[in-house]
C-alpha cells in the first residue's frame, strides 16, 4: 500500500529531523565548564600562567556589588548651574557697531541732503579675538574684550570715544562662539562642536544638537570631561533621572556605544 504524505507534512517533518541532527547547533546550552576554559586557555608569554582569574559568584560576592554605587555624574561633577554671562574668549569672533547722536561725526556718513539726516552708525566687520585678547575699533585703538561680557567691552569702547564722537553707543554681538562651547564625539549622528546658550544646556541637549547616539539605549555610556576630571555613566541612568542629567559647561564630551566597541 502507498501512503501519500502531502507537501506541508514533509517539510514539517523534514525541519523536525533537522532539529533533532543539529542538537546543540540550533538550541542555547550552558556555558562552558571551569574544566573547558582552564585546558584551553592559552598561557600567558611573561608569567607562563592564564591570563585571567576565575570568581566564584557567591553571596559575599553579590553583597560587594550591591554595595557599589552606581555611576553618576551629578555625585562626581555636582549640578553647576550656567553663568549669567558667558565672557569673550580668544578665538571668539565679534561684531562691533558703533553710533552717534549726530551726523557729521567720525562714523557718519556726510550728509548729501540737508533734509536727511544722514548715517550716524558704522558697522564694523567681523574680528577674530586675537591671542593679546583684543579687537580693534577705529580711533579707539587696540580694546581688552577676552574675559570680558559684551556689556563690558561696550562700555570700553564708549569710554575710549567720549570726547572723539558724537555721544557714542556701542553694540558688541559674539558672532562665533568658540570659547564656550563643548565638543560631542563617538556614537553620535554628527560629532561637533556644540556652541553653549546663556540659558544653559544640559547632557541630552547637547546630544540631540549632534544628531543623537546610534547605539542601543542600554549600550550607551556618556563620558563628560571638565579640565582633568573625568567621569562615565550609562545613558540609561540620564533618561532614567533626570537629575543625572546636569548642566555643561566649556568641556570635552563622548558619547561611547559597546555596541560598535
Amino acid at each position: 500500500m502507498t501512503i501519500v504524505i502531502p507537501l506541508p507534512l514533509r517539510l514539517f517533518l523534514a525541519f523536525g529531523l533537522g532539529l533533532m541532527t543539529a542538537g546543540c547547533a540550533i538550541f542555547p546550552a550552558a556555558g562552558p565548564s571551569r574544566k573547558d576554559i582552564v585546558e584551553n586557555v592559552t598561557p600567558s608569554l611573561t608569567s607562563g600562567e592564564p591570563s585571567f582569574a576565575l570568581v566564584e559568584i557567591d553571596e559575599n560576592s553579590l553583597n560587594a556589588l550591591a554595595r557599589r554605587a552606581p555611576p553618576t555624574l551629578r555625585g562626581y561633577f555636582g549640578d553647576y548651574r550656567p553663568a549669567a554671562s558667558q565672557p569673550i574668549g580668544v578665538g571668539d569672533s565679534v561684531q562691533i557697531t558703533v553710533w552717534e547722536a549726530a551726523s557729521g561725526g567720525l562714523f557718519s556718513a556726510p550728509v548729501a541732503d540737508r533734509m536727511s539726516p544722514g548715517s550716524r552708525s558704522a558697522a564694523i566687520p567681523d574680528q577674530v579675538v586675537g591671542r593679546d585678547g583684543s579687537v580693534t575699533v577705529p580711533y579707539a585703538g587696540r580694546i581688552q574684550v577676552a574675559g570680558r561680557s559684551q556689556q563690558e567691552v561696550e562700555s570700553a569702547i564708549i569710554e575710549r570715544l567720549r570726547g572723539k564722537a558724537i555721544e557714542p553707543q556701542a553694540v558688541v554681538n559674539v558672532t562665533r562662539n568658540i570659547t564656550n562651547t563643548v565638543t560631542v564625539t563617538g556614537e553620535v549622528t554628527n560629532g561637533s562642536r556644540v556652541p553653549l546658550s546663556l540659558r544653559g544646556d544640559r547632557v541630552m541637549d547637547v546630544i540631540a544638537a549632534a544628531g543623537g547616539y546610534r547605539s542601543p539605549v542600554h549600550e550607551t555610556f556618556v563620558t563628560l570631561t571638565r579640565g582633568d576630571r573625568t567621569a562615565r555613566a550609562p545613558i540609561q541612568a540620564l533618561l532614567a533621572n533626570p537629575r543625572e542629567d546636569i548642566y555643561l559647561r566649556d568641556c570635552l564630551r563622548m558619547v561611547e556605544g559597546w555596541a560598535s566597541a
